[in-house]
């Protein structure tokens, strides 16, 4: 917990930079557009389901009679949640109503029966879920990419932590603050959505919504991350892209087009209407002819009625069966679109909003099942007063009260949706373990030996010395990296005979990770790192004591520097900082690699007398590393040695000393 904490802060200023702030700003600003745009759009649904309610109120004044009721009928329409608001224009069906009469047809709106409501919908993303959605995975899989920006500044970190321990961290850090963002982000649309006076309760929509988004953003995330470990970053990049717009555009719309191709084995809305008329026609006809011609207001004979009754419990509910059979099968079609979509992160998100926003499959299978039950029971009613009851002309009432005919709709949880969320999580599972073999292999790799190179002199290196070596590749620097981290057999791997032994031999204890710091040269952090960031990162992680951070800080003069970052540094302050970073514990090994190329002559012996300080005192083995810069053509790469160092590291103090001169003089 100490370790996520430290790298949560980190990454937390990390992301306070300029870009992000832009970056995130933009998409908040544009989220919060989106929801006002789906407050807006929602109140106007309102206002027209309360003029449907005024009207139906007008209209049934017009009713003289229950046999007028039964052929004028009367309409129910469905009135969305409060949630449907963030997925306005997502939601599938954006308007359920349907006429109720006693006439053969279940008339819900024909472009929302049968196969029609399983038409491949195309407009998945404009409104605030659609937004998230593009925008939101877009930053993640970014957001992923950049989680590991050099090995060099890695290596810092896993020599002080292991790279299992920074590895976990720094992804569980950055997926965590990229979940707090969009929770951020949603909080503040549903502030929005208040401050318009639309009452939405916190109940388990809201949460679930949020784990929805918050698991298809780690999921990118994680893709960003194995795309980052990729050796070529633009390669990673394009290939992030491709995969990002296959999910977000592609996979919804296959999953769509299976299910309409499915959905075309069900009868259609006017074969099954055409079914049925035909049925009410041939009775009426058979009525015709075996009881004659009913004159207007004239009731039928007691055969007559006996017949209409007759008809009423066999053929037309035999008719309404019909009807309930394609529901059943439309419900059917509803679980095949669910389990489809589960399968894909983006695709399982858009069924999952369906049935959210209230409008979704589920929805209208519920209104077609309730305008089905009204039905019967409403044409019950009227076969009892018309026909029964012989009371045709009685005073009507009307069969829903005021405001009963506005159905409101629930939004739903579907287990399918459960399952495609606990499924994307496998995914990143998957896509972490692949990207921490990536990271592994990148962060230990070696290049293959060439016959140029030579492993180097036999050399026994101990406790409380300083051994500084010329190098003319990092291949050596790395090697020892990869030794005090344990692996060892890396080297091997990449055909090395590494002949530095150690004393004691515990120093470096073969397959497990030494005591050591390693330190690169400070230009391989990644520049627009705040100073003062990294340094208390680095500090945390070594567990630095109060006491000797407030040494440090004094000593090196920091806090001018804090708040900088490593691009605005100069030359003094970078020798300021790395030498910070040289103190943050005690260490039982330096690994100091390659890091004076370009630095002044008084960084090299600050750096040299805090070496020698450290493996004295302390009792450290201190190696240090600089290039050798030049070798002829076609000869042999000299041996690692480093006796021809010594001269030029006793020459140190002069040299730094005529560069202060030069210095003040130039002043």
């Amino acid at each position: 917990m100490h370790t996520f904490k430290e790298f949560f802060a980190f990454e937390w200023v990390r992301f306070l930079g300029k870009r992000n702030l832009v970056v995130f700003g933009l998409l908040f600003v544009l989220v919060l557009g989106l929801t006002q745009y789906g407050v807006v759009h929602y109140k106007n649904i309102l206002k027209e389901k309360e003029k449907f309610r005024e009207f139906e109120k007008e209209r049934f004044k017009a009713v003289f009679s229950y046999k007028f009721y039964g052929t004028y009928g009367f309409r129910l329409t469905a009135v969305p949640a409060p949630f449907f608001i963030f997925v306005a224009k997502s939601s599938p069906f954006n308007d359920m109503s349907t006429l109720i009469d006693t006439s053969e047809r279940l008339a819900v709106e024909d472009s929302l029966q049968a196969g029609n409501a399983f038409k491949a919908r195309r407009s998945y993303f404009n409104d605030f879920s659609s937004g998230m959605a593009i925008f939101g995975m877009f930053l993640a899989l970014l957001f992923g990419m950049e989680t590991f920006l050099t090995v060099d500044y890695t290596k810092i970190l896993v020599s002080i932590a292991g790279h299992k321990k920074v590895f976990l961290n720094l992804i569980l850090s950055r997926a965590a603050l990229l979940c707090l963002l969009f929770a951020i982000m949603f909080v503040s649309a549903y502030l929005l959505v208040l401050v318009n006076g639309i009452y939405m309760p916190i109940e388990w929509v809201l949460p679930f919504f949020l784990l929805l988004i918050c698991a298809m953003a780690v999921f990118f995330f994680s893709l960003g991350v194995l795309m980052g470990t990729h050796r070529s970053k633009v390669a990673g990049l394009l290939i992030g892209l491709f995969l990002w717009f296959c999910l977000i555009w592609i996979a919804p719309s296959v999953v769509a087009s299976i299910v309409e191709l499915s959905s075309n084995s069900l009868i259609s809305v006017n074969e099954l209407n055409l079914e049925k008329f035909r049925k009410f026609t041939d009775f009426q006809e058979k009525y015709r002819l075996e009881e004659g011609e009913l004159k207007p207001g004239e009731l039928p004979s007691k055969s007559g009625e006996e017949k209409i009754v007759k008809f009423w419990k066999n053929e037309f509910k035999c008719m309404l069966d019909k009807d309930a059979n394609l529901i059943r099968k439309m419900e059917k079609q509803a679980v095949l679109f669910q389990w489809l979509s589960s399968i894909f992160p983006t695709s399982n998100f858009v069924s999952a909003i369906y049935e959210l926003s209230s409008n979704g499959f589920e929805g209208l299978i519920d209104f077609n099942w309730l305008t089905y039950k009204i039905k019967i029971s409403f044409y019950e009613r009227f076969i009892e007063v018309v026909y029964i009851l012989k009371k045709p002309y009685e005073k009507v009432e009307p069969y829903l009260k005021d405001g009963e005919n506005l159905f409101p709709l629930k939004t739903k949880i579907s287990l399918p949706a459960l399952i495609g969320i606990l499924l994307t999580l496998i995914y990143t599972v998957a896509l972490l373990t692949f990207s921490h073999k990536r990271y592994k292999k990148e962060l230990f790799r070696l290049p293959e030996k060439d016959e140029n190179h030579s492993d180097g002199l036999a050399h026994k290196l101990g406790k409380g010395g300083v051994f500084p070596f010329f190098i003319e590749k990092d291949i050596f620097g790395r090697q020892l990296f990869n030794l005090f981290s344990g692996q060892r057999e890396e080297i091997g791997k990449s055909g090395y005979d590494f002949k530095i032994t150690f004393e004691p031999e515990d120093l470096v204890p073969g397959d497990k990770k030494s005591d050591f710091l390693y330190l690169p040269h400070i230009n391989k952090i990644p520049d627009h790192f705040k100073a003062g960031a990294f340094v208390k990162l680095l500090m945390g992680l070594a567990r630095t004591g109060k006491e000797r951070r407030e040494e440090i800080v004094s000593k090196y003069d920091l806090k001018p520097l804090w708040r900088k970052a490593f691009r605005d540094l100069n030359a003094v302050e970078k020798g300021r900082v790395f030498m910070a970073m040289l103190y943050v514990r005690t260490f039982e090994i330096y690994l100091i690699d390659d890091a004076l190329d370009g630095m002044s002559y008084r960084f090299a012996k600050e750096l040299k007398d805090g070496l020698t300080e450290l493996a004295e005192k302390e009792k450290a083995a201190a190696i240090f590393t600089i290039n050798y810069g030049y070798v002829e053509k076609g000869k042999k790469q000299p041996p690692l040695s480093y006796t021809l160092f010594v001269p030029w590291m006793q020459q140190l103090d002069l040299q730094a000393e005529v560069e202060a001169k030069n210095d003040r003089d130039r002043s």
